[in-house]
């Protein structure tokens, strides 16, 4: 299968939707499948991947440091497209790119998929227009795409719901993105507490994303200024960057807290599952997150987590088993960790339960599953459209 992936976010940037894209783009590939990515370009960063990237020029927007907007539409892509011979065509927002790729679907009478990896109502506050106008227009922009798509994908049933109540009318497909779980058992934590001046004996929570608005970390740091107040052996440890940064330095000092919480930055996967791997708890704040890809992680890693009882938790955690569901609230989330701090031998029961049941999160089946879905698509007859476009550009018929 020739498979062309058109997506906002891809390497360098680090996110969900970023980490999603190379997982199934190296996995389809190991399996026999070619794979072309379409992405924004970046100034001094090479690709280095098993497929081709195509990257079309990007513009750095001033609304998110460090994302790049694409310039849509790039003649030199057309023998790009031409060479490709795509079959499928896989979207992974609505928006510049996933504009563009739908326009090639339609141009070359291509099936075309999508999916929607985030609520993209929780982050309007990045967009310079009034809060209310802009849920308006993503919600109707997000049901008019989906709704011109052959297969919408998301990662978990309650995001399915929601696209439901967009209106959202074509075949709504769960596929969560897999985590590479050798990788993340593999990891050794020796050495990373030395590294910040962390006790051995700590109690150690550990928090993996961007330090963003929408991660609702700020609620994280109230928590812990709860925790801290009980157990004299917590400590906090960030692993992240973002924009909010400075905001939660300056909020943990004014706690009085800074010997206890230690920001790690943005770490490389191996880097990152070694710091999992060094904590004793996680603690997820995010109310935004569609499938949580850092629990499945934690899980991996052996950790029991206390996350916000939203979306993409409550597809991932079981609560009382490898985890706790709690309200998003400081008091919630504090009560949860100390609940499994007072308790180590509940603690240690709930760590091998996640350690054993994250095998559930594979990227092999995760692949299969989306293999399932393509193949779902190119079976249903293709409408008749006129091809002007595609002769003039000297495609195959």
């Amino acid at each position: 299968m020739r498979i062309g992936i058109f997506t906002e976010s891809f390497c360098p940037v680090v996110n969900g939707a970023s980490y999603s894209v190379q997982s199934f783009a190296k996995h389809l590939t190991r399996m026999g499948h070619e794979v072309h990515v379409f992405a924004p370009h970046y100034p001094g960063y090479v690709d280095t991947s098993d497929y081709p990237v195509h990257r079309y020029p990007g513009i750095l927007t001033p609304y998110e440091q460090g994302y790049n907007i694409a310039v849509p539409i790039w003649p030199s892509m057309v023998p790009i497209m031409r060479q490709a011979r795509l079959q499928i065509i896989h979207t992974q927002s609505p928006f510049v790119l996933g504009t563009a790729g739908a326009r090639w679907a339609r141009w070359l009478n291509l099936p075309l998929v999508m999916t929607n990896h985030t609520l993209y109502t929780e982050y309007v506050h990045y967009v310079p227009l009034p809060k209310v106008v802009s849920r308006i227009g993503v919600v109707a922009w997000t049901r008019l795409y989906c709704n011109r798509t052959d297969r919408v994908i998301v990662p978990t049933e309650p995001i399915r719901q929601v696209l439901l109540d967009y209106g959202v009318t074509r075949p709504i497909c769960v596929a969560p993105t897999g985590v590479d779980l050798s990788a993340v058992r593999a990891a050794d934590p020796a050495g990373i507490r030395e590294q910040y001046g962390i006790a051995p004996d700590a109690e150690l929570i550990v928090f993996v994303g961007r330090l963003a608005k929408e991660k609702n970390v700020c609620t994280l740091i109230e928590a812990f200024t709860r925790i801290a107040a009980a157990r004299s052996k917590a400590h906090l440890m960030l692993v992240g960057g973002g924009q909010e940064e400075v905001t939660l330095r300056a909020l943990v000092k004014e706690q009085g807290l800074e010997s206890r919480v230690t920001f790690a930055g943005w770490q490389k996967p191996r880097s990152r599952n070694r710091h999992l791997r060094a904590g004793d708890l996680f603690l997820f704040p995010s109310v935004t997150d569609t499938q949580g890809l850092v629990l499945c992680e934690a899980l991996a890693a052996g950790l029991p987590c206390v996350a916000a009882d939203a979306y993409g938790s409550k597809a991932v955690i079981r609560h009382g088993e490898d985890g706790l569901l709690v309200e998003a609230t400081p008091d919630a989330l504090a009560r949860g960790a100390l609940d499994l701090l007072v308790e180590p031998g509940r603690r240690e029961r709930m760590a091998k339960t996640a350690a054993e049941g994250a095998d559930r999160f594979s990227e092999r089946a995760a692949t299969e599953r989306l293999l399932s879905i393509y193949e779902d698509a190119l079976a249903e007859p293709r409408p008749s459209r006129p091809r002007i476009f595609h002769a003039m550009a000297g495609f195959e018929g």
